[in-house]
């Protein structure tokens, strides 16, 4: 087809490689359709008919969707969006977004093509809070997986390699591995309780061993 093209219109006439795997064939010139065929006008006037005479793969719609989300508080998130088709065969799909509320919003309208699905991520700092207000506009729900868990994932499937993109990978085939329960954030006044006590905590360990280290200090020295 290239040769024909080159001969009809020229020496100017270029066939260019397919863009995005499409089977149609692109060479400069003038474009102009009929009854579903493309045309091109060449320099010399020839008219030149280019068709694909494959036939239209139509994408098929995924039996189960799994995403992963590593968080980052200042950094972007790294999104994987896994679509398992009916055949079989695994979609991977690899994002990041930003995390703001432009961000945040982008990541509802591009995972709410996939109502009711469920997003793992692990409890980065405060970042699930946003995510899981995220995951609701979008119609899913968020699940956190502990460190140690995500850790122990990561070293089965990938071993010691460890990058955003893997950790997003590894997060979204967790529902494979584990029971996820979708998070359900707590109000203001219980985050406020869970942090005093949580500081309360730690100031009474702090406390007993500031105590036992006077006590030992003490018996050394008489």
């Amino acid at each position: 087809v290239a040769d024909v093209a080159r001969g009809v219109a020229g020496q100017d006439a270029r066939v260019l490689p397919p863009l995005l795997a499409s089977p149609i064939l692109v060479v400069t010139g003038r474009w102009s359709s009929r009854n579903g065929f493309t045309f091109i006008v060449a320099n010399g006037g020839t008219l030149v008919s280019i068709h694909s005479t494959d036939p239209t793969t139509v994408p098929s719609s995924p039996v189960r969707v799994q995403v992963g989300i590593d968080a980052a508080v200042v950094a972007n998130h790294h999104v994987c969006v896994r679509e398992i088709l009916g055949d079989g065969q695994v979609r991977l799909t690899r994002f990041t977004t930003p995390p703001t509320l432009a961000g945040l919003n982008a990541l509802s309208a591009r995972l709410g093509r996939h109502p009711g699905v469920v997003a793992v991520a692990e409890p980065t700092s405060m970042t699930w809070l946003a995510l899981s207000i995220a995951m609701r506009q979008a119609g899913g729900d968020l699940s956190l997986l502990g460190a140690r868990h995500a850790a122990r994932l990561r070293g089965a499937i990938i071993g010691k390699d460890k990058s955003d993109v893997i950790d997003a990978d590894v997060l979204a085939t967790a529902g494979e591995v584990f029971t996820l329960t979708p998070l359900r954030p707590l109000s203001p006044a219980q985050l406020s309780l869970r942090r005093a006590v949580t500081r309360r905590g730690k100031l009474v360990v702090d406390g007993n061993r500031a105590r036992r280290r006077l006590i030992s200090l003490a018996r050394w020295a008489f």
